[in-house]
This record gives C-alpha cells, sequence and structure tokens, in this order.
C-alpha cells in the first residue's frame, strides 16, 4: 500500500553481514523500485505510445492482453491509454497523442464507454490525417487529448477539430485560431452524456444536438433492413473475372435464386465488388464462379487451401439489395441492385426486408443525413455493416418515387456505355431524330446529357430536402447537390474532376465521345455489334461471321455494315491493305451517316482528337482501349517489337488457327508488298529520270522500309511462326491475365499486367 515506505525502511536496513540474506534483499528492492514506478501515484502521465493491432502479436503477448486488458485488447496503444489512467491517482490526468481509432471503432467501443462514465475527457485536438509532414498521405490519422481521472458528466470538454488540415503548419494556425476565436467550425464543447446518446459511444464531438436526438428517438436500420459483409473469395484471380473476358453464353445475368442460378448450368454470375464514388446504380463489371451453386468457392479446403472462402451471404445472395463501397476517401455512396447479384468483401450488401421500401432506404442512404449520422459512428475510412445497421431511420413521405427516378437515370447513363453488359447501342447514333452529320448528333446528344444531369441534380435535391425536414436538420445541412456530386458518366464535372475550367471539361468529353464511337465502330468490324440489331452478337469463344448471320436475322447481302471474315484488322501506318482500320472506319462512317458527309465527319473526329484516324489507330487507339476495359482487352493487338506490323484480333473470335490466318494472310502478304515497294524504290532510284530531290526522299523511305522488312522478318521467324505451328488454345474461363501471357512477344505488351497486384 506504501511503496515509498516500504523501500525507505528496506534501504536503511543493514543486511550485508547476511551473505544469504543479501542478495534476497537487493532482488526485493529491485521489485519494489517496480512497484513504485508502475504504482497510481502520477498527478500527470504523458505519452505517446506504441501502436500495434494485437491480431499480430505473438501467442504469448496476445493472451496477455485479453487477460488484463479485456476493454482495449485491440491495440497496444489502447492498453497503454488504460494503463496510464491506472498509473495516476485521483483527479489526476492522462495526455496523449494517440491513434484516432479509438474514438469509433467498434473495437474499442468498451474502452470508450470507460472514458466516458468512469473518466472526464478535458480537452482534445482532433488531428486527423497530415498531422506529421515526415509521414504522408493517410498512413497515421491522430488525436492529442487530455483525460482526468475522475467522473464528471456534466462537464463540457474542449474539442479542436483540425481533420482538414494537410500539413503540420496549416494544423498549427487552425488551432490557435480556434483557441482565440474559437470558431464554429473547429471549436466544440461536449459533456461525457452526449456521446452515450449515439450507439457505441463514439467521440463524435461535432454532432449536433439535433443529431444526438435522431439517434436516441428513432429505430435504427437494422429494424428493416440487415446489412451484411460481402464475401472473401480467398483467392480472387480463380474465382472473379471482369464480365467482357468470359463468353457470354457463360454469364447467368438476372437470375432470382440460388436454385434458378444452379439449374441455368451457368459458370459467372454478376458480383458487386466495391468500386469508385457512384450513386443510385452502377460499378456493375465483376462476375464470379459460381457454377453449381458455388460448389467450388465452397470447398475450397482439401484442394491445396490452407484456409477457404467466407461470408458466402447464402440467405441473401441473388435477391435485390443496397450495395456501397466499404472503403472510401470521400462521400459513401450506395447502389440498388435488383436480383441475381453476390457480393465482395470491398463492398456490402443491404438487404430491405420489405422490396417495396428499398428505393425509400436507397434515397435515405443517399442523403447529407446518413452522411452525417455516419461520420458520428465512424468518420473513418471504412464504411462497416455494423454502423449501417445503427443509423437512425425516419421514412419520409414522397420519397421512393423520387429515388426511382435517380435509380433508373443512374441506370440508363450506365448502360450507355459499352463496358455495361446491357449495353444496346451507341445514344450517339441511335437518336430520336438523328441527323446527316457526326457534329450534329454530337451537338444534340450532348444537349440530352446535360438535361439528364439537370434532372439528376434536381432529383437528388429534392431527395436531400425530403430527409433533411423528415429529420429536422434544417438548421445543420442544406439540400443543395454540386455537380461534381451527380454521377452520371455522361457528366463531365463527375468524369473528369471539379477542378478544371467549362472548356476544359467540355474538350475532354468530345474527345471521350469520339473515342467512344472509334470503339463502337471497331466493335462492329469485329461483329461484337450490329447496326441491324442492338445488343451484343459475337461474344461467345471462337464465334463466327455465320453465328452473326444466324443472331442478326439478316441475309449477308443486305447488311449494313459487314463484320471482318476472320475476326483480324491490320492496323499499320500506311495503306498497305484494302481493308485495313482507317479503310474500314470510312465504310462505318459511310454506313451510320452516309457518303455525302463521309470527309465532314472524319474532320470532326480528327480535329475534336488532335491528329489524323491513321496516326490515332497507330498510336492511341490500343492504349484508349486498355484504359476503357481496365487492362482486361477484348480486342488483342499483335504487333512486332518496333511496332513495324500490327493488326487487332478479337480475343471471343480467336481459334487455334488465328496465328496462322495472321501470319499467312496478313504478315506475309505484308512483307512482300514491302519488298515489293522497295525493288520499285530501287529501279527508281537507279533510273536517270529521277531528280537528285526525289532520289534524296526516296532513299530514306526505302531505308525505313527496309528497317521496317528486317524487323517483321525477325518476328515472323522468331515469334509468329513458331506460335502459329503451336496452335495454342485459349480458354477464356482463365481470364485475360492468364491467356494474354500464353502469347507472349506477339502481342503488344500491357504494363504491369504480369504484376500480383494488378489482380
Amino acid at each position: 500500500k506504501d511503496v515509498e515506505e516500504m523501500i525507505r525502511v528496506l534501504e536503511a536496513t543493514n543486511v550485508e553481514g547476511d551473505m544469504f540474506l543479501s542478495a534476497t534483499h537487493q532482488k526485493v528492492l529491485k521489485s519494489l523500485r517496480y512497484a513504485d514506478y508502475l504504482s497510481p501515484k502520477y498527478h500527470v502521465v504523458i505519452a505517446n505510445p506504441p501502436y500495434m493491432e494485437i491480431s499480430g502479436a505473438n501467442g504469448r503477448l496476445k493472451s496477455w492482453a485479453l487477460d488484463n486488458y479485456p476493454d482495449s485488447s485491440s491495440n497496444l496503444f489502447a492498453m497503454f491509454m488504460e494503463r496510464g489512467l491506472i498509473l495516476s491517482k485521483a483527479l489526476g490526468m492522462l495526455s496523449m497523442i494517440n491513434m484516432q481509432a479509438w474514438m469509433f471503432l467498434s473495437s474499442f467501443s468498451r474502452l470508450r464507454e470507460k472514458a466516458v462514465k468512469t473518466y472526464t475527457i478535458l480537452s482534445m485536438a482532433h488531428l486527423g490525417e497530415n498531422a506529421f509532414d515526415s509521414i504522408g498521405g493517410d498512413v497515421v490519422s491522430t488525436t492529442a487529448f487530455i483525460i482526468q481521472n475522475r467522473k464528471s458528466p456534466h462537464h463540457k470538454g474542449e474539442f479542436i477539430r483540425l481533420v482538414s488540415g494537410t500539413s503540420e503548419s496549416e494544423k498549427a494556425e487552425m488551432f490557435r485560431a480556434a483557441i482565440v476565436t474559437k470558431d464554429k467550425r473547429f471549436y466544440f464543447r461536449s459533456e461525457p452524456t452526449d456521446f452515450e446518446k449515439i450507439p457505441g459511444s463514439p467521440i463524435s464531438y461535432w454532432a449536433s444536438n439535433q443529431l444526438r436526438i435522431i439517434f436516441k428517438e428513432n429505430p435504427t436500420l437494422k429494424s428493416v433492413a440487415s446489412p451484411r459483409k460481402g464475401m472473401v473469395t480467398a483467392d480472387n484471380p480463380r474465382f472473379i473475372r471482369v464480365w467482357y473476358e468470359v463468353s457470354y453464353g457463360k454469364l447467368g445475368i438476372d437470375l432470382v435464386s440460388r436454385s434458378a442460378a444452379k439449374s441455368s448450368g451457368r459458370k459467372w454470375f454478376p458480383y458487386l465488388k466495391g468500386g469508385p464514388f457512384k450513386r443510385w446504380y452502377g460499378n456493375v463489371e465483376h462476375v464470379v464462379n459460381w457454377e453449381r451453386d458455388g460448389f467450388e468457392l465452397l470447398n475450397m479446403k482439401g484442394n491445396g487451401y490452407k484456409v477457404g472462402s467466407t461470408n458466402h451471404n447464402l440467405d441473401f445472395i441473388f435477391k435485390p439489395a443496397i450495395t456501397w463501397t466499404k472503403i472510401t476517401t470521400g462521400l459513401v455512396s450506395f447502389r440498388s441492385t435488383k436480383h441475381g447479384f453476390l457480393f465482395d468483401d470491398a463492398s456490402g450488401l443491404c438487404y430491405v426486408t420489405d422490396l417495396n421500401m428499398q428505393p425509400k432506404i436507397a434515397g435515405l442512404l443517399n442523403s447529407p443525413v446518413v452522411y452525417a449520422a455516419l461520420g458520428a459512428l465512424n468518420p473513418t475510412l471504412n464504411v462497416n455493416p455494423g454502423n449501417l445497421a445503427d443509423i437512425p431511420v425516419v421514412l419520409a413521405t414522397g420519397s421512393s418515387e423520387v429515388a426511382i427516378k435517380c435509380i433508373d437515370l443512374s441506370k440508363d447513363d450506365w448502360d450507355s456505355f459499352e463496358t455495361s453488359w446491357n449495353f444496346n447501342s451507341l445514344p450517339l447514333l441511335y437518336l430520336d431524330d438523328p441527323l446527316q452529320t457526326l457534329q450534329a448528333n454530337y451537338q444534340k446528344i450532348r444537349a440530352h446529357w446535360w438535361k439528364m444531369t439537370l434532372e439528376m441534380q434536381q432529383l437528388e435535391k429534392e431527395n436531400n430536402r425530403i430527409f433533411i425536414e423528415a429529420y429536422s436538420l434544417q438548421d445543420d445541412m442544406r439540400s443543395d447537390v454540386p455537380l461534381s456530386e451527380i454521377t452520371l458518366n455522361c457528366n463531365p464535372y463527375y468524369r473528369y474532376g471539379n477542378n478544371k475550367s467549362e472548356t476544359q471539361l467540355e474538350s475532354m468529353l468530345l474527345v471521350d465521345t469520339m473515342r467512344n464511337f472509334l470503339s463502337y465502330a471497331v466493335g462492329c468490324m469485329m461483329g461484337r455489334y450490329s447496326l441491324d440489331k442492338e445488343g451484343l452478337i459475337l461474344a461467345n469463344a471462337g464465334d463466327t461471321v455465320e453465328n452473326y448471320l444466324q443472331k442478326v436475322g439478316v441475309p449477308q447481302d443486305t447488311l449494313k455494315f459487314k463484320p471482318d471474315s476472320d475476326g483480324i484488322i491490320p492496323v499499320l501506318d500506311g495503306e498497305w491493305f484494302e481493308d485495313d482500320i482507317v479503310a474500314r472506319t470510312r465504310e462505318f462512317l459511310i454506313a451510320t451517316f452516309g457518303a455525302a458527309t463521309l470527309e465532314e465527319n472524319i474532320r470532326f473526329i480528327e480535329d475534336a482528337l488532335g491528329k489524323d484516324l491513321r496516326k490515332y489507330f497507330t498510336t492511341d487507339f490500343y492504349k484508349d482501349h486498355l484504359k476503357t476495359y481496365k487492362k482486361r482487352p477484348i480486342y488483342w493487338m499483335f504487333q512486332s517489337p518496333k511496332k513495324g506490323f500490327s493488326a487487332l484480333v478479337y480475343l471471343h473470335r480467336y481459334t487455334r488457327d488465328t496465328a496462322n490466318t495472321l501470319l499467312n494472310g496478313y504478315l506475309r502478304e505484308f512483307l512482300t508488298k514491302l519488298r515489293s515497294r522497295i525493288a520499285h524504290y530501287d529501279h527508281l532510284l537507279a533510273s536517270e529520270s529521277t531528280s537528285a530531290r526525289e532520289k534524296s526522299k526516296m532513299l530514306k523511305e526505302s531505308d525505313q522500309y527496309k528497317k521496317t522488312l528486317r524487323e517483321c522478318e525477325e518476328y515472323e521467324r522468331s515469334t509468329l511462326l513458331p506460335l502459329a505451328q503451336a496452335r495454342i488454345e485459349l480458354d477464356l474461363d482463365d481470364g485475360v491475365k492468364v491467356n494474354y501471357q500464353k502469347l507472349g512477344d506477339a502481342l503488344a505488351t500491357i504494363p504491369g499486367l504480369a504484376n500480383k497486384e494488378d489482380e
């Protein structure tokens, strides 16, 4: 009880004459000094404690932490907090700079409750990210605080909110300003009972009194819905694909139940995997192997895996739900889905018990009311199902109709791009009253997109107003929505960011629209799409022109635009083939707008791109294709090392004989033409009738042709001929990453494709 007195007595005791007692005497003194250091006798305890997740500790430390510090055992920093309070005297103080996680995460809820009910938070400087210039980004999010070792339930602590500062100096300046001026943007006062009104007692000092009342007086989301974690496959490269990698005939889309999915015999099913900020609908890109009711996924152990997949949500898969992206650096966004989906751990699912209420819940979740509620519960980067389950629910009248319109608009926008499996046709071409020039069509579709964007902005503003009024939060928030948060892909303020001028945004949208037009044109060349029928046409492994004609249902001689016979299109820097990509693009423009406006339309495209068509296709098209299809291209560029020869091949029309067709029908023909051109130049160079100026120009061109010839001969000999002889088969189920590498150096390099982090 009185360690200091015991030490004084023992130090005054002389035991030098007793050899055995002397050693014990010193050990006792040493132990007492330890006890003295660790006894609760300090007026102030100050520390910057170590940080370590106990889940990563060795077994002995983990067990000791759980036994001795059950309320704070998740992390060493929290254990040091608790220990620091034990070290302080009654009325003493603990002062720390620490991770902010203890303020919000559910794993520290018991520690928070103890801090609120047993002790008193006197003051806090909530630093957030970037508090240390030497530590970049969001690696460390911190808070500095003083907690007193006494219970003062009505003491109003002072809180300085500095999370918006981007550097040490900026936060220091904000801190001084808050102390002096009590600026309400940064300076807050809260008492312990304020925190208890919100589930889990998060230290949400900035939450308004009205928001706390809402938490206290209303039911939570879990009373009407079931937020759940998504699935962990334990092997994403094996089980997950982007939908356009695999054969379309193996996709099970719009299936209403597990039994329907199983009986369909399909292998790949829609899989929601989070994605960027996108409200209402979208980020619908991935599929998961759920063949035979997920047999492989559910039976991984014993098949070479130490661990298996988890969080299968078997009671919820294929049912309509609301999903979101779990990790976000800004605003969280919620998307409504109909039946047919499975859900990944990168997102989550929220199943609404009464399906008629789903639009209303979607409207609530995409309103600023929920942003504020989630921010009060846990303002970290993760949006967890547990936090979502605790938001207070007020079901506002009239919200369903608004939300349904928002969902429909967002879906229409998503499906208007070819990376959607519901893409039918290019909106630029299929207007209600199509015009005769590409420019006129663009101006018309641009006006339509602007109208859509403004309509969505008005709908979201109305949605916000409905819920702000329902929660009586008019004094705390506004219903306005900036254009940058209208998450339609046709809206350049969202698509390209809000830090660009209107001129820049319009220019970028025009360029991308022309890129999309040319991509669609190539799709029609390959037979993936058709001007004679909407939707996907050829999208299964080994598809042929015969399959195309059967699906389109139009005789070949009456087609508006004919697909390529073998799914191979030369992409060269000159007019070496009659059916190269530029020639076929001209044909496509004639088929869509007529011959009279051909040159005008080509000029419009080239002015937008800032280069002629041939230059674009030889230098930029494949890069744009890789970007659009997220490094999982469906058109593959066969290319010699220095790009002397290039040709696009449609993956879904590839067969074991494609390399042989490419070799004999294209590369060797190109080599023959090169040799003929060189021989022709040699003849002219030898002629006395050729002027010196002409000879100089011809000599330069001939040298370049000879270099290209040598390069392509080597490409033929060392790469394409062995590949043609190998007759390599591709299995689309393996995905682009695996299949692309099977063809090796015959293809253009995709940076990072072989890296593990690209999975």
